[in-house]
């Protein structure tokens, strides 16, 4: 984090810069992108005016709060810009929320098809685990199920064995 500090008609001392550097610091856990922050201390009227620009990627970010004292400005507007990065934050998981709930898994589409041609369909979820053919041949014997999907270990491909007849099967490569 980049962190410059102008002041007018105020003498920047260590103490000053240390502690708008201990606020400024706190911000960092609302962004995730390295931040190029602009401060900048005045006095107006005998107030003291504490302004905070914030640059974090696309975002931008901008306070300003005056005070009678220079501790007391940075302090609200620090919490000001706290407010401001909760709220953006907030708003990007309800984004992230709503883009993932608006989406219809592939089962949930093809179950609309297949009720507008009118054909059951009775979805079934199958886990796709890695092993070798012989364990997939073995596990497929031992079930009654049609075919058996599974992640072929000496391939890393997923492969679909079919049962055609008894002890007969087909196996299936699939080229993504």
């Amino acid at each position: 984090m980049i962190v410059n500090i102008t002041t007018r008609h105020i003498r920047l001392t260590a103490q000053l810069r240390n502690y708008v550097h201990k606020k400024v610091e706190k911000i960092n856990k609302y962004l995730n992108r390295a931040v190029n922050t602009e401060v900048v201390l005045n006095i107006e009227k005998h107030l003291y005016v504490a302004e905070i620009f914030i640059q974090s990627g696309g975002e931008h970010i901008r306070a300003k709060e005056k005070a009678e004292d220079v501790y007391e400005a940075i302090d609200k507007v620090m919490d000001k810009v706290v407010k401001q990065l909760k709220k953006y934050k907030e708003k990007l998981k309800e984004h992230r929320k709503n883009k993932r709930s608006g989406r219809k898994s592939s089962v949930d589409s093809l179950e609309e098809k297949m009720r507008s041609l009118n054909v059951d369909l009775i979805p079934k979820r199958v886990k796709v685990e890695s092993m070798s053919v012989e364990e997939a041949l073995s596990l497929m014997d031992s079930s009654e199920d049609a075919f058996f999907i599974f992640m072929n270990s000496d391939t890393d491909e997923i492969n679909m064995f079919f049962r055609k007849e008894q002890k007969k099967y087909e196996i299936i490569e699939f080229q993504i």
